[in-house]
């Protein structure tokens, strides 16, 4: 089974959810975790969210994240982080949906 490897932009409450569904779904494979808080970078995704850790840290380093090669899981439109990689092949929607963008 092809596995996508994704990265979430955003923790706040919609991009929680969304990483949620992404730790529980077959086919994604969380690769990175864009955050804004200073207080979040370099904590694991699952203590982010209050589930089991994942060895995925997040970080506020918009390259390091587009150096990860994956496809960006966009769930808040409104998310001003958004810009930096719209011209990216996006999973769009969230909690399970497959559908690219692009």
């Amino acid at each position: 089974m092809k596995k996508y490897r994704v990265v979430q932009w955003a923790t706040g409450v919609v991009g929680s959810a969304a990483l949620r569904g992404i730790l529980r779904h077959p086919k994604l494979e969380l690769v990175g975790v864009k955050v804004y808080s200073e207080a979040k970078e370099g904590l694991d995704a699952g203590d982010i969210i209050g589930t089991d850790r994942t060895r995925v840290r997040a970080t506020r380093d918009v390259d390091a994240i587009m150096a990860l090669n994956a496809v960006p899981l966009v769930c808040d439109a409104e998310n001003p982080g958004l810009k930096t990689f719209l011209d990216l092949p996006m999973i769009t929607g969230c909690m399970g949906s497959h559908t690219t963008a692009r």
